[in-house]
């Protein structure tokens, strides 16, 4: 039996290794099969100056899961770490620690990855989050996986009295950043982000390293082990994203009978426009009005929007970006309550493809009448309905084509009109 075969046999069970292993002539050692219940290890004891020496090209270790670990029972030794990892695919991103310093107690520190399971498809890492992690949130609370390399590390310091001080270079593999199916991310910039697992976020950990632009992540931080600044779990980022603007409030309430809505802005970049959405059922949503954006800025900005018609039943809103490429993103919505209504009030939007909304507050029940009339003045459709006392809503297509129309909507008591943009 070849070399290469005893060490691929020996590396898939729990195995110990004293002080160095060196692995020479494209030896490629596999860990496999573990589980959260039975993990598998391979352990080295009394680690030398190169706990593993690779030599030549072609040498490392294949563990893509999270429960296969590499487990350096370092003690207070300060021994510089090289992970030699492989992908199945056969390409080494090494993993370096660097600089362990300060740690008291007997412990460990133990590695593993977590891979996409597909890169064809595996951009979207909430499939394959590691254990504790439980989002892949950016600050505005979407799912950010497609700014995000397609793999986890995990490192962990256990049964130190006080944890290691370390500086972390990450190697990656270009291949599980790029475009597939989702991946939007620019692998030359990005850059190493740590997983809060107390506050289960991401955002407050910050962004750290030096990308070489050559599939390396260098000089992460100097920090403690398994502290809430440095959990276990890392991955790496685009530091451009997640979102083209950083939204830190959105609230909304009422103003004289009509909904009023605030929200600020941290910072902006290349955004265009705000458009604001409504919906009664928080599925689907209507657009009820623009608010230009800054463009780009640093400090903290303000924003108001005022709406055209008084709320007289609970409603959501939310907020979409549109940047200056044309590109949008919707934020999450927020809830609103029912504004006070002391008067009879209307409004007619247009839902798309022809079609309009009628909303009516009557004070009362009564017939009501709706016109339509071209860009011309000239009358080209009328409706008749019934309102009841209260919230009234009608979803209507009065078969009209692609144009400029000028709706009246008339109650026993008052007129209504608006101009709007049809759409087919």
């Amino acid at each position: 039996m070849s070399k290469k075969s005893l060490i691929f046999l020996f590396l898939i069970f729990t195995g110990i290794c004293h002080g160095q292993l060196v692995m020479n002539n494209g030896v490629k050692g596999v860990l496999n099969g573990g589980t959260a219940g039975t993990p598998i290890y391979f352990v080295i004891n009394n680690p030398t100056a190169t706990p593993i020496k690779t030599i030549g090209a072609n040498n490392g270790l294949i563990m893509e899961a999270e429960f296969n670990i590499l487990k350096y029972n370092l003690g207070i030794l300060t021994t510089n770490i090289t992970v030699p990892y492989m992908s199945y695919a056969l390409e080494s991103f090494p993993l370096n620690l660097y600089a362990i310093s300060g740690a008291a107690g007997a412990g460990s520190i133990q590695f593993s990855t977590v891979k996409a399971p597909t890169r064809a498809t595996g951009w979207d890492d909430l499939a394959y989050m590691p254990t504790g992690v439980v989002n892949m949130n950016g600050p505005l609370g979407t799912d950010n996986s497609a700014m995000v390399l397609d793999r986890f590390w995990i490192i962990n310091a256990v049964g130190y009295g006080t944890k290691p001080q370390v500086t972390l270079d990450f190697n990656f593999v270009v291949a599980e950043g790029a475009a597939n199916g989702g991946n939007t991310l620019n692998t030359s910039t990005i850059i190493a982000q740590n997983y809060d697992d107390v506050g289960n976020s991401w955002n407050a950990m910050p962004q750290e390293g030096t990308n070489s632009g050559a599939g390396a992540v260098t000089a992460v931080g100097s920090f403690e082990l398994g502290t809430n600044f440095f959990n276990r779990v890392w991955t790496l980022v685009d530091p451009n994203t997640p979102l083209p603007i950083t939204l830190s409030g959105f609230s909304g309430g009422c103003s004289n009978g009509r909904v009023s809505l605030q929200w600020s802005t941290a910072s902006e970049s290349n955004s265009a426009y705000f458009t604001v959405e409504q919906s009664y059922d928080g599925v689907s949503y209507f657009k009820i009005g623009n608010v230009q954006a800054a463009g780009n800025s640093s400090s903290t900005l303000n924003y108001t929007f005022l709406s055209d018609s008084v709320l007289t039943k609970p409603a959501y809103f939310k907020l979409k970006e549109v940047d200056l490429n044309g590109e949008a993103t919707s934020f999450k919505p927020i809830a609103v309550k029912p504004c006070q209504v002391i008067e009879e009030h209307m409004d007619i939007v247009s839902t798309g493809g022809g079609n309009i909304k009628v909303m009516l507050y009557s004070l009362g029940a009564q017939n009501i009448r709706i016109k339509a009339f071209d860009a011309s003045g000239r009358l080209v459709a009328t409706n008749a309905l019934f309102a009841t006392q209260g919230f009234n809503e009608y979803d209507m297509d009065m078969y009209l084509s692609e144009g400029i129309y000028f709706y009246v909507l008339e109650t026993d008591t008052k007129v209504f009109s608006k101009k709007i943009v049809l759409i087919q």
